[in-house]
């Protein structure tokens, strides 16, 4: 991830790839509970708080049509060896990827299998 933020660090604001998918730069993470404690939009996130382990250890890196669904990485010292990518949407998830790269090869190879 490193290596990424790095090389590319991400999208300009407002900028999507074809399939409607944005991708933060370093300056624009944030966790899931800074970004959705107050979100009572559609997908209503805020339900996330309650629905998700942890969630002050996702950190939000990418989205998709706007905001229909987001994808956080959780990093803390207990994830080391397994920094899980969580495709979000409104309270319900799902793990998608066991690590940023597996995430951006799955995106590469096949991003609808991304969306729940």
């Amino acid at each position: 991830m490193f290596d990424y933020f790095k090389l590319v660090n991400g999208m300009m604001d407002g900028e999507t790839d074809n399939e409607l998918f944005a991708f933060y730069s370093l300056d624009k993470l944030e966790t899931v509970v800074n970004k959705f404690s107050d979100w009572h939009g559609i997908p209503k996130y805020s339900d996330a708080l309650t629905t998700l382990d942890r969630p002050e250890t996702l950190f939000l890196f990418s989205d998709y049509f706007i905001h229909l669904e987001a994808f956080a990485i959780r990093l803390d010292k207990s994830s080391i060896l397994n920094n899980h990518v969580y495709a979000i949407c409104g309270g319900m998830y799902q793990v998608v990827a066991v690590s940023f790269s597996a995430f951006i090869d799955l995106y590469l190879q096949d991003s609808e299998a991304l969306i729940i």
